[in-house]
């Protein structure tokens, strides 16, 4: 999954790159989100994997509750 990849899976999913939300959705700390987002990071397979599933299905209402 490339940069460009995964910010438009966040998009689809209703999500932003640097929101706490994001972080606790993909199971990552935010400064990671951060660095993905940036492309300073590869995508993580598990996370490529996730974001799929994620945009497949939707995201759990009971994983956006804070």
């Amino acid at each position: 999954m490339t940069t460009k990849q995964y910010l438009a899976a966040l998009k689809k999913l209703g999500l932003t790159p640097y929101a706490r939300v994001t972080a606790k959705v993909l199971g990552l700390s935010p400064r990671q989100c951060k660095r993905l987002a940036t492309g300073s990071s590869p995508i993580p397979g598990p996370v490529d994997r996730l974001l799929w599933v994620l945009c497949e299905h939707g995201v759990p209402a009971a994983w956006l509750d804070d």
